[in-house]
């Protein structure tokens, strides 16, 4: 009897090393999959574990929030990490640099002081100035135009604003005090694990209920 060259190629013992057929009478299997997880290393050291790739979080550490008061100079790096040497373990990230609100206190003549959070959304050009100008509502309701200028010194960390009220005469306040502003900070790590992020993949079981009524295959690759 002449066998074809398909018989000799795919012989019994061939096959059965590609692919095993297993009979089963249990009505639940366990397949593999694979996830991605991302261990973020947060600025405060906390661990955070997320499922890659995300819609809803960056995969990144927060944003350290601190208020800075106007006319003195703020070092973010000293200010973020005090430990002895850690500051110069990062460099300040351009990219997320922001000031989101203002504190300021508007006195009326005769009136009690009011402290109001006035929402704003300024960022440093190019050259790492800030020169924007915002208004605000006073207690008896007068809009008063003011001018952020501020500087940030992407090298040593020092960042410093002041603001310049225009009033002209224009509202009845006795005085207009800016309390603070509030910046938003993240940093590049230079010789740290703190503020990197870990991929690193899975392998998970997942569990299947099968109709005994059914019968079926389920093909995993050698890898799997």
């Amino acid at each position: 009897m002449r066998v074809s060259p398909k018989e000799s190629i795919y012989s019994e013992p061939v096959i059965s090393e590609l692919c095993n057929v297993y009979t089963s009478d249990s009505p639940i299997v366990s397949i593999p999959r694979v996830r991605i997880y991302a261990s973020t290393t947060g600025y405060d050291g906390v661990v955070t574990e997320r499922v890659i790739p995300t819609s809803r979080q960056l995969v990144r550490p927060d944003f350290v929030t601190k208020s800075v008061t106007p006319a003195v100079p703020y070092n973010v790096l000293t200010n973020v990490f005090p430990a002895a040497g850690e500051a110069a373990k990062f460099k300040m990230n351009r990219r997320y640099l922001m000031v989101n609100s203002l504190s300021i206190t508007c006195t009326s003549s005769g009136g009690a002081p009011e402290t109001q959070a006035v929402t704003v959304n300024f960022r440093p050009d190019n050259r790492a100035q800030i020169l924007k100008e915002f208004t605000f509502k006073t207690t008896d309701e007068k809009t008063v135009t003011a001018t952020f200028q501020g500087n940030i010194n992407w090298d040593s960390g020092v960042v410093f604003y002041n603001v310049v009220i225009n009033d002209d005469g224009d509202t009845h306040d006795t005085d207009i005090v800016i309390n603070s502003a509030q910046f938003l900070f993240r940093f590049v790590p230079v010789s740290s694990m703190v503020g990197r992020t870990k991929v690193t993949p899975k392998i998970e079981m997942t569990d299947l209920t099968i109709d005994l009524n059914e019968d079926f295959l389920i093909d995993l690759t050698q890898e799997d």
